[in-house]
This record gives C-alpha cells, sequence and structure tokens, in this order.
C-alpha cells in the first residue's frame, strides 16, 4: 500500500494551525502557572523547614498559629501535586489524539478517514478548551475575582435550559431525565450564568457517572427563604472515603470515567457560595447512585 500526500487547502491549513497555536499558548500559560506553584510551594517549604529549627517556638499561642500554617501549606503543596499530575495527563492525551488524527488527514486521501480524523480532532481541540475554560473559571473564583452579575431570575427557567443542555447525551445512553418543578415559580437575585452553570456541571456529572437506562432527577422544592434542588442518579455513587473531599479541587472519582480536571464541582460549591448557599453530597456507596443537594437563599449575600 502507497500512501500518497493530502494536502489540505489553503483555508483548511490555515485554520488548523491557528488552532493549533491557540492550544500550545494554553498549555505553555497552563505549565508556567504550575511552574510558579512550585516555586512557591518550595519557598515555603524552605520558611517551615527554617522556623522548625529554630529553638524558640514561641507561646502556645504561636506554636498553634504556627501548626495551622504548616497544614495549610502541606494542603496546598498536595492540590499542586494533584493539579500537575491531573493536569498533565489530561493535556498529553488530547494533544497526542490531536496531532495523529491531523497527521491521519494529512497523509490519507480518503474523505471518510480525512472525516474521521477531522471529527477526533474537532473533539480534543473542545476538550482542550474546556480545560483552559476550567482552569480560568477555578482562578477567578479562587482569588474572588469573578463578580456575581445580580438580577432576578426564575430557578425553573435555569433547571430547564440546564437540562435541555445534557438532554441529547442522556437520551443517547437511554438514560432517564426528569424534572419536578415547585409548586410555584421560585424566584432569586442571583447570577443566572453561574446558577445555570451550577446545574449544568450536576446534570453533566449525573450523566457520566450513570449507565447506559439509569434515571436522574431534578426535583425542585421552594422554601419561605429560598429554595432546594436535588440531582439525584441511580448510578456509580460515591465512595464513602471520597465523599467528604468531593469538592476538593482535582479530586476525580475512583468510580467515574476518566477525562476532565476534576474541578468541576469544586467551581459548584464555590458559585454556591458565593450566593449565600450551600451544597452537600450523599451516596449509599459505590454502585448505589448519589444525591447532590443545593440550598439557595432568595438573595445573594
Amino acid at each position: 500500500m502507497v500512501l500518497r500526500f493530502h494536502a489540505p487547502s489553503e483555508q483548511t491549513a490555515t485554520r488548523l494551525k491557528d488552532r493549533f497555536a491557540a492550544a500550545q499558548a494554553a498549555v505553555a500559560a497552563a505549565r508556567d502557572r504550575a511552574e510558579r506553584a512550585v516555586a512557591r510551594a518550595d519557598a515555603l517549604r524552605t520558611l517551615m523547614r527554617a522556623r522548625a529549627e529554630h529553638r524558640s517556638v514561641g507561646d502556645e499561642h504561636g506554636r498553634a498559629l504556627w501548626a495551622d500554617a504548616v497544614n495549610e501549606v502541606a494542603r496546598a503543596a498536595g492540590e499542586r501535586d494533584r493539579a500537575f499530575a491531573v493536569l498533565s495527563h489530561e493535556l498529553r492525551q488530547a494533544v497526542g489524539a490531536a496531532l495523529t488524527a491531523l497527521r491521519v488527514s494529512s497523509l490519507a486521501p480518503e474523505a471518510e478517514m480525512v472525516e474521521r480524523a477531522r471529527g477526533v480532532l474537532e473533539r480534543q481541540l473542545l476538550h482542550l478548551s474546556r480545560i483552559v475554560e476550567d482552569m480560568i473559571d477555578y482562578s477567578r473564583l479562587s482569588l474572588h475575582s469573578a463578580a456575581l452579575r445580580l438580577e432576578r431570575v426564575p430557578l425553573d427557567e435555569v433547571i430547564a435550559v440546564a437540562a435541555e443542555g445534557v438532554r441529547d447525551a442522556a437520551e443517547g445512553r437511554g438514560q432517564q431525565l426528569s424534572i419536578e418543578h415547585a409548586a410555584e415559580p421560585v424566584w432569586l437575585v442571583a447570577d443566572r450564568t453561574r446558577l445555570q452553570q451550577v446545574f449544568s456541571n450536576l446534570l453533566w456529572n449525573a450523566v457520566r457517572y450513570t449507565p447506559n437506562d439509569g434515571a436522574i432527577r431534578v426535583a425542585l422544592e421552594a422554601k419561605e427563604d429560598g429554595a432546594v434542588v436535588t440531582v439525584s442518579d441511580n448510578g456509580r455513587g460515591i465512595a464513602a472515603d471520597e465523599v467528604p473531599i468531593i469538592f476538593e479541587p482535582f479530586v476525580r472519582g475512583t468510580a467515574g470515567e476518566d477525562g476532565g480536571l476534576g474541578v468541576g464541582l469544586a467551581l459548584v460549591k464555590q458559585i454556591v457560595e458565593l450566593h449565600g448557599g450551600t451544597i452537600r453530597a450523599e451516596s449509599a456507596g459505590s454502585g448505589l447512585g448519589s444525591v447532590f443537594t443545593v440550598t439557595l437563599p432568595r438573595r445573594a449575600e
């Protein structure tokens, strides 16, 4: 078999070149942020060693403050290590698959093969785009630089829009997605876009972690001082030791599929708390489904 070089059109080649340039810039920016985090963590470790070697440990209050600082540095270092491992794995997979698809589209003249490679390339670039967007959102919310755009919002409508965004994926897997609305419309003073992000993330998680022919249910209940929304499924559930850390960044459940940075639920928690609300996760264990309960006040703090 002789492979013939199939040169893409000039317009297609330019578009692909621009996309890869953008992807490479995103990877470089993520690498730079990770390197700065490593430098900060190393500096803090040096400070910890110097302080530990100092003979005077201060009074009891000072020792307690120092112990808290040490624990916080250790937690941040662990988070950095998880982020590094997850980010490098996701970027390597996506970039590797995209490069392979680009080579195949250049070498294989068959239209079907080129179209298949184009599909792979588009999916991987979208995956890279989602990774970058997740990292940007998480960084902004962590640094409190993302202000809420408050308005009077119908929560029923927000949930319905989020559900429509995942309905095709759910139906494609034979899953039943149902919404149980409150007896009367529920209005909140909140950020419509951010609330939609909350329920979209919860529903996408439910679709990913629920097997084919499973069931996903959203229930909205009006309260005098706000609203309670539960997103439940009969999917793979959450292991008991993962429930306490499920909302921490860069934590990915072992019962689920690979993919993603593990910041989706951390983003959800940040957004809900910015609105003055709370979120909790419950599961009877692996394989026994999960329930996420979001409580939101009438007006964001």
